[in-house]
């Protein structure tokens, strides 16, 4: 099928989906603030039926209104419901997140358990895509409300390149990633980095998460950021990183320039930090 725009939606019934999912004001905003949508620019529910207020929405989503689209309005939907069957459907349909068979391959791992901090995860996810997809010679594969199940099976499937974990992580390197209700599975950095390393396809490990950082040297390089790493700050990085990626930089440069887009947003960038892979992949 083609791309995800508003026509698509509504073949598909996403909206439906949304309207039952989301059917009042609290549930839509919650969904709409992790989109990435400031509160004060929540369309107001009203007296509507919920089906007709999400295709409002989702009008609005696919004129541009908001900084990401349709795409990243499923995904974040699946945060919330990673086991609903209706939108797994419709994001096999169109392949929402997935990758195709050629290019350097970026896999995007997502989790924000409903017990743990709010992140801005579609934001971040926004980001990416607006370096990488238009980018023929790259391909994006984003799986959200990762599962500690799911991890083998989604670096198998897609054999990425570049791994990029976003959400959240605590002092004793651990990830949160999620149980199928959704709250905190929690899943131990180094086997987490561990697992990966029996992908040979793999040359860069992203965490992007607070306090996730290596205790030991890998075969792939590593970026990290020590301690608390704000939401804000994650965005700017990957903005950076990936147009600098995309662009044809090497690692190191790639690096700076994430940097860069930090600090020409205003925020403190010394907490980054590159650590080479014994592979010395550039």
């Amino acid at each position: 099928m083609g791309a995800f725009d508003y026509d698509a939606a509504v073949l598909s019934g996403f909206f439906e989906v949304l309207g039952d999912l989301f059917p009042d004001g609290v549930s839509a905003r919650l969904l709409l603030e992790k989109f990435g949508v400031r509160a004060a620019e929540v369309v107001p529910f009203g007296a509507q039926a919920p089906t007709v207020y999400w295709q409002v929405v989702g009008r609005d989503v696919d004129q541009g209104r908001y900084p990401a689209g349709l795409d990243a309005l499923l995904l974040t939907a699946l945060t919330f419901y990673p086991r609903n069957n209706r939108l797994l459907a419709i994001r096999a349909s169109f392949r929402v997140g997935m990758s195709s068979p050629m290019g350097t391959k970026v896999l995007l791992l997502m989790a924000e358990p409903w017990d743990s901090g709010r992140t801005l995860l579609g934001a971040e996810l926004q980001a990416v895509q607006e370096a990488v997809n238009p980018a023929p010679v790259f391909d994006l594969s984003v799986h959200a409300a990762i599962r500690p199940s799911d991890i083998i099976d989604t670096l198998l499937e897609t054999k990425p390149h570049i791994v990029h974990l976003s959400g959240h992580g605590d002092p004793f390197g651990v990830f949160s990633a999620q149980t199928d209700a959704g709250a905190t599975a929690p899943v131990e950095l180094s086997a987490l980095l561990g697992t990966v390393d029996r992908l040979e396809s793999v040359r860069l490990v992203i965490l992007g998460a607070c306090h996730l950082a290596p205790d030991s040297e890998w075969r792939f390089s590593i970026i990290h950021h020590e301690g608390k790493l704000p939401s804000a700050v994650a965005v700017e990085f990957a903005r950076g990183f990936y147009r600098a990626l995309v662009a044809g930089q090497h690692l190191a440069a790639c690096f700076g320039f994430g940097q860069s887009e930090v600090k020409l947003a205003g925020h403190d960038a010394s907490g980054f930090r590159l650590v080479p892979g014994r592979d010395g992949a550039q």
